[in-house]
């Protein structure tokens, strides 16, 4: 390859990262859902738990046990607060 070519590469891939820069500037919308993510949120078992992480905490054992040991009125004052 001739100098020129790997001068014309060398500005092209400049070019591509001024580029990328300015895109990743406007992006705005990965950083909602990371911050939707984060929000804490309430199980239907009462406990606060991360948006992000409400999957995992279903499988655990302190939501199971929660479950087991509820009452009906424990049930309506979690209801209440997650309308809230």
């Amino acid at each position: 390859m001739s100098s020129e070519n790997l001068i014309n590469i060398d500005l092209k891939k400049e070019k591509k990262k001024e580029y990328m820069k300015e895109y990743d500037k406007d992006r705005i919308r990965p950083l909602y859902y990371q911050e939707q993510r984060k929000e804490k949120t309430f199980c239907f078992c009462g406990c606060l738990v991360n948006r992000g992480n409400i999957y995992l905490h279903l499988t655990t054992k302190k939501h199971e046990e929660t479950l087991k040991n509820q009452t009906p009125e424990n049930l309506l004052t979690i209801q209440e607060s997650i309308k809230k």
